[in-house]
């Protein structure tokens, strides 16, 4: 599962499509949550308020029904209370707890006072509004209980200066309406709704231009890539317009302009590969002895020639340092100095003798130059040489030939003389 969606976001363009969707969901998700809750939390709050202006208004208007426990007297407030958005239910109770009138629209309704509402009925003074939630098998209702008083008002003025009347302003029952939450759930559900359809439409035009602008980056993208490739394939030739003048077009032209080195790079690699193969060539078809040593003296390369002139392979000279062998001492001591001429940074030419594997001692004209990098320090030494054996013979021979000539002449001159 974690391998597919890492193939599927491997894309430049849907990692931005699917950025933007989870950056949407963490923007509408907490938003809404913070809506429905806001909304929730005003609209409970308007009903719990409307819900106690209701019971209040309903106790005041039931006071003279509630004292002749009349029906007549309660159906009128009963009637307007049920006019009002929300409300399930209506009642009023005497002191006693006994229903004298109700309404309802509610199956789940119960009539019957709770022990709790009974008990606050014996209170001296009850002046707060009582509620409580009531939870029916399709809705939530709150139910308020407010108290229904018989007030001083209601008799005669010219009594109401009697200290004994101010008893009459008793609780003589229980005024009781049920406000329904259903317009809490419909709102939530609508205000879901609407931040869907909202989220919905944001969404697709927020990936239609997401999709636009990802298209419009990643083109010139896929030209550097699609070029790239065609570089990597070998073509050097492959440049790319640039669209505009903005960053994309400064990265088309600094891929042109890496693409140019890179020709002119390979170009050059090309010519030195070219030199250095002809280099080798040389090298190893050349007739003479041709070695390379490092700085310390050993063996680095060795060409097929020097089997021929000395009698050692190149498997066998690699890694040896010639100027570390035991010699015979008058050998050792040109050996020597020859190791210290190179290594002064001077070149060596001259004749040394050595003797091969047969036995048979050969003369060899050599020259030794020391190699320097570019800061001019010295990385190692080359060595040229040929078997000179056969010239050294045939010179030893002119000298005595000029030598016999030389004596034949001066015999012949003693002779002329005694003649």
């Amino acid at each position: 599962m974690l391998r597919s969606l890492r193939t599927y976001l491997r894309g430049y363009r849907r990692r931005i499509v699917v950025s933007l969707i989870l950056f949407l969901f963490a923007i509408f998700v907490p938003l809404v949550h913070y809506g429905i809750r806001t909304d929730r939390a005003l609209i409970a709050e308007s009903i719990e308020t409307t819900g106690k202006h209701l019971v209040k208004n309903l106790a005041q208007n039931s006071e003279l029904g509630v004292f002749t426990e009349n029906r007549g007297y309660l159906d009128v407030p009963l009637r307007a209370i049920f006019s009002q958005e929300d409300v399930v239910w209506a009642a009023v109770y005497n002191d006693k707890g006994e229903v004298l009138l109700e309404r309802h629209t509610r199956d789940g309704f119960n009539p019957q006072l709770s022990a709790t509402i009974v008990q606050t009925l014996d209170r001296e003074t009850w002046h707060d509004v009582l509620v409580q939630p009531v939870c029916l098998s399709t809705e939530n209702v709150l139910d308020f209980f407010y108290p229904v008083y018989l007030r001083s008002g209601t008799v005669a003025p010219e009594y109401e200066h009697v200290t004994v009347l101010e008893q009459r302003q008793r609780c003589i029952g229980v005024a009781r309406i049920g406000l329904s939450l259903a317009r809490v759930r419909q709102r939530t559900l609508a205000i879901i709704n609407t931040a869907f359809v909202f989220s919905a439409v944001y969404l697709v035009a927020a990936l239609f231009a997401v999709w636009f602008v990802a298209r419009a980056i990643t083109r010139p993208v896929r030209q550097l890539e699609a070029a790239a490739r065609t570089i990597g394939s070998g073509n050097l030739d492959v440049r790319i317009t640039p669209q505009a003048d903005d960053e994309l077009g400064a990265l088309a032209a600094t891929f042109n302009a890496m693409a140019d080195q890179l020709k002119q790079q390979m170009e050059q690699r090309q010519q030195a590969e070219e030199q250095m193969l002809r280099l080798i060539q040389a090298v190893e078809q050349a007739a003479e002895m041709v070695i390379v040593f490092d700085k310390n003296g050993c063996v680095q390369y060795a060409n097929p020639a020097t089997r021929k002139v000395i009698g050692i392979t190149q498997k066998e000279l690699v890694g040896l340092n010639p100027f570390k062998l035991e010699r015979p001492s008058t050998q050792a001591a040109l050996v020597e100095r020859v190791w210290q001429e190179i290594s002064a940074g001077n070149i060596w030419s001259g004749s040394m003798a050595q003797r091969l594997e047969d036995g048979i001692e050969r003369q060899l004209e050599q020259t030794i130059a020391p190699v320097r990098d570019n800061r001019g320090d010295i990385i190692g030494f080359v060595a040229i040489g040929r078997d000179v054996t056969h010239e050294h013979m045939l010179e030893q021979r002119l000298r005595q030939a000029q030598k016999m000539e030389a004596i034949g002449t001066l015999a012949g001159g003693i002779a002329h003389d005694f003649n």
